[in-house]
């Protein structure tokens, strides 16, 4: 049948869009049909055709009637209804959207979900879904308490009935990431921290200022309600955060920071669903179909699909042309002795050589310091190896270039990776040297060397060009 003939026409019900309280819209729609089923028994049928909802659209409800007197008469009396709000004719042309599932729903939120909060004091910090209340359209997170005991000392004081001095500054700072450490809460003065039994048989601590609760604890962990407006499904998480996270006190479910264990928490998508962008040369592995877990690298990519050229022992002459794959079908591959960038993270820029692949993380050791990066294969490309087309110029800085990264902090350009340079600073010593990765954003300016002068070993001043013994 033509799709086209399956499309509403102007002898079809109308649909009209009903502002209902925000959480009720699932509960509404079942009332409505124990409601058209009653009416129906005693003899007098509803004149609507449906009542639904979208998990997406808050707020609203759809009813599908000729007319919008029949609507109403159908709603009449529910308390879940606004009746003072207006009711909405949907245009015919967006009739078909009110059924439609967007992308959106279907990245439907899950217990132990990894989450970005998307606006407030927590603003950007990754969480984990505890539980989740779909009728109220509300989700329970795990975060890294941000918490500023001196200022919450104040405000308990305050309520009280205490004479306190006010928050110094207009602004206050936003409070680092950090475990909830009771005892040094006690130090800055808090009190009204109440113990209580939780549903897994351990312990909560409650916050309150005065009578109302402030922040619930668990495991030196935050545990906070927000709107699932205001919180997005995180699908890429970094292996920098997910340690912290874990390291901040084990999680609130107590786990450690095995990798193993951690490689397992990523999401459950493919390496191009969370952003991976494919290029001609990758090593990739192929995650699904009959030919799964077979290594190669990738010789063309055609729109949504790569060709890849099939390196995996065994295989040779088994292809006679490079097999096709949907991107969605690849994920990013290193052996160790390959020599990686990492894209994302903490440690984005650095460049070293594959040492260890466990799983879907890579450790790689730098070529700037010779210490172990850890980092999701996802999250890393192949570059030269050092020596090989090495970066001498980041922006408007250079190798070799003097540079002030703060007033107290000068240095040395040591080295140039991708996007970032290896800073040797004036706070180390000759057994412990201070080498800072920064952007260059993170350099406030170079140092003209013609001008600058030194002390040598009896104070006297030393400059450019000065011969020295």
């Amino acid at each position: 049948m033509d799709q086209q003939a399956l499309l509403p026409t102007p002898k079809d019900p109308s649909v009209w869009a009903v502002h209902v309280r925000g959480g009720k819209e699932q509960e509404l729609c079942v009332q409505m049909a124990r409601k058209a089923v009653a009416m129906a028994r005693q003899g007098s049928p509803l004149a609507v055709k449906s009542v639904y909802c979208k998990p997406e659209t808050k707020g609203y409800v759809y009813v599908e009637a000729f007319r919008e007197a029949h609507a109403r008469a159908a709603l009449q009396g529910n308390h879940h209804v606004i009746h003072s709000r207006p009711y909405k004719l949907v245009p015919r042309g967006e009739m078909v959207l009110t059924l439609a599932t967007s992308a959106r729903a279907a990245d439907q939120l899950r217990p132990r979900s990894w989450v970005r909060v998307r606006s407030g004091p927590y603003k950007g910090d990754l969480g984990r879904v505890l539980d989740l209340d779909a009728a109220r359209g509300r989700a329970t997170v795990t975060l890294v308490p941000r918490l500023d005991y001196a200022h919450i000392s104040r405000r308990q004081a305050r309520a009280a009935g205490e004479e306190v001095e006010a928050d110094p500054g207009a602004r206050r700072q936003r409070p680092a990431a950090r475990p909830f450490n009771a005892e040094e809460a006690r130090e800055h003065g808090m009190q009204d921290v109440e113990e209580r039994h939780n549903e897994e048989g351990g312990l909560d601590l409650f916050i309150h200022v005065g009578s109302t609760p402030y922040a619930r604890l668990r495991g030196g962990y935050l545990l906070k309600e927000f709107s699932l407006k205001m919180v997005r499904l995180e699908k890429n998480p970094l292996l920098d955060e997910i340690q912290r996270f874990h390291q901040s006190g084990g999680g609130a479910d107590g786990e450690g920071t095995d990798l193993a264990a951690i490689a397992a928490e990523l999401p459950d998508i493919d390496d191009a669903s969370a952003g991976v962008v494919f290029r001609p040369g990758d090593k990739v592995r192929v995650t699904k179909g009959e030919q799964a877990n077979l290594t190669g690298r990738v010789s063309a990519i055609e729109g949504t699909e790569a060709r890849v050229r099939i390196t995996t022992e065994g295989t040779e002459g088994l292809f006679k042309a490079d097999p096709t794959f949907k991107l969605t079908e690849l994920a990013k591959y290193f052996e160790v002795g390959d020599h990686v960038c990492v894209d994302l993270g903490d440690a984005q820029g650095t460049t070293g050589t594959v040492v260890k692949v466990e799983g879907a993380v890579v450790t790689l050791t730098s070529d700037a310091t010779q210490t172990d990066v850890q980092a999701f294969a996802r999250n890393l490309s192949a570059t030269a190896a050092q020596g090989g087309g090495t970066i001498s110029v980041l922006g408007q800085y250079k190798l070799g270039d003097l540079v002030e990264l703060d007033d107290e902090t000068y240095g040395v350009v040591v080295l140039v990776e991708r996007m970032v340079a290896h800073v040797l600073t004036n706070h180390g010593t000759l057994t412990q040297p201070d080498i800072r990765l920064v952007t260059e954003t993170g350099i406030k300016r170079r140092l003209v060397t013609g001008r600058n002068q030194a002390q040598d070993a009896l104070g006297r001043g030393v400059k450019a060009r000065d011969l020295v013994g």
